[in-house]
């Protein structure tokens, strides 16, 4: 996963979030999430998906 900068208030508990919406997908048997975060790539508004911009109201 990739932080949107290395002061990202939600550091600490992005890694517990991501793990914890496994368990509202019936589908998913099983979550493995890799606690790694990186810097590279670097993150930019283009990664965005154009849903997340509209909520952001970003267009």
């Amino acid at each position: 996963m990739t932080l949107t900068s290395a002061a990202c208030p939600v550091s600490e508990s992005l890694v517990e979030q991501v793990r914890n919406i496994g368990f509202l997908i019936d589908d998913v048997p099983e979550l493995i999430v890799d606690p790694h975060l990186v810097f590279d790539p670097p993150w930019s508004q283009e990664k965005m998906s154009d849903e997340a911009r509209l909520q952001l109201d970003m267009f």
